[in-house]
């Protein structure tokens, strides 16, 4: 049995929408404590918050209720949600998993085996409870390109990927040819990577989460070709 400690944030508001998306964080703070002091303690008009926040000694704290919304992913979108909704955040249908962490030299520090461990049984059972499918499982950094880096190259995706938590293929070359013959921007936008940040700020937010030990800028290759045509395929 999973346990949830609780330590309520003020900072949420009512849902607009049905839960469809796990949205997936890691803080630049340097300790629990810090975390805490703007998730929980932040006022208007920079209210900050979100619904879990998972230790690095593997302990879950629950601050706001899944049937609230919370304010984790800012100005955001994906698969054309703002367009159906008419809404710019993904806040109004996703709950929102922050994993402690801090920087060195300017990424964000590696994963315990501990917070994975709590990570995974947390994503499970929130997907199950809320019938979210895996490929709606998200970093920060997919559904807000333009602003966000977390929770960076270091989140270990194929682990989650392989549970089936979130989207994940280790397959480049796709069954279907014909899709290495789409425009990358189209293959992405067809992922769910909101286009209206531009075709290069979603590049490099594609290879933080899927390759992540590839170079970090928005060159084009028959490498990240492959891998995108193979991961739309899999999302199909």
């Amino acid at each position: 049995m999973i346990k949830i400690i609780s330590c309520p944030s003020p900072n949420f508001e009512n849902r607009k929408d049905k839960i469809s998306f796990l949205i997936l964080h890691a803080t630049a703070t340097r300790n629990l404590e810090h975390t805490f002091s703007f998730l929980i303690h932040s006022q208007k008009p920079k209210r900050v918050s979100a619904h879990y926040v998972i230790d690095r000694n593997g302990l879950i704290y629950r601050l706001v209720d899944d049937d609230k919304r919370a304010f984790h992913a800012g100005l955001s979108n994906w698969k054309g949600y703002g367009r159906k909704t008419g809404r710019n955040s993904l806040n109004d249908a996703s709950i929102g998993i922050e994993f402690q962490c801090a920087v060195q030299e300017g990424e964000l520090q590696g994963f315990t085996k501990k917070q994975i461990n709590a990570g995974l049984e947390l994503c499970r059972l929130l997907m199950e409870k809320h019938k979210i499918e895996p490929k709606n499982v998200l970093a920060h950094s997919d559904v807000a390109p333009n602003r966000r880096k977390d929770p960076g190259l270091h989140f270990p995706w194929r682990i989650f990927g392989k549970a089936g938590i979130g989207l994940w293929t280790d397959r480049t070359a796709p069954k279907s040819r014909g899709l290495l013959s789409l425009p990358l921007d189209k293959i992405l936008s067809d992922i769910g990577y909101p286009m209206n940040y531009g075709k290069e700020i979603n590049i490099i937010a594609f290879k933080r989460h899927f390759m992540p030990h590839a170079k970090p800028d928005a060159s084009v290759t028959k490498r990240i070709l492959k891998k995108a045509a193979a991961l739309l395929e899999a999302s199909r």
